[in-house]
């Protein structure tokens, strides 16, 4: 119970919890042309990330429709 005795240790250990550490390391990616690049700046990154992003997800709304039929709405509302 050293927090009674001395409040400053508690403090100081609220005030480390509570700070955020938001630090993205540097990110390596291809770039266009295939080769190898490493995003430095904050702008890069975002834009890394967002590339990769939109590679991996497509549009939900294109793949229900190609694959939603009335056949199998009728099998998922009454059951097999």
């Amino acid at each position: 119970m050293q927090f009674k005795k001395n409040p400053k240790i508690f403090w100081k250990y609220i005030s480390s919890k509570r700070q955020i550490h938001d630090h993205i390391g540097d990110l390596k990616t291809f770039g266009e042309d295939g080769n190898m690049r490493t995003a430095c700046t904050d702008s890069d990154k975002a834009e890394a990330l967002g590339d990769f992003f939109a590679s991996v997800f497509n549009r939900e709304s294109e793949f229900v429709e190609a694959k939603c039929t009335t056949q199998t709405l009728s099998f998922f509302i009454a059951g097999p």
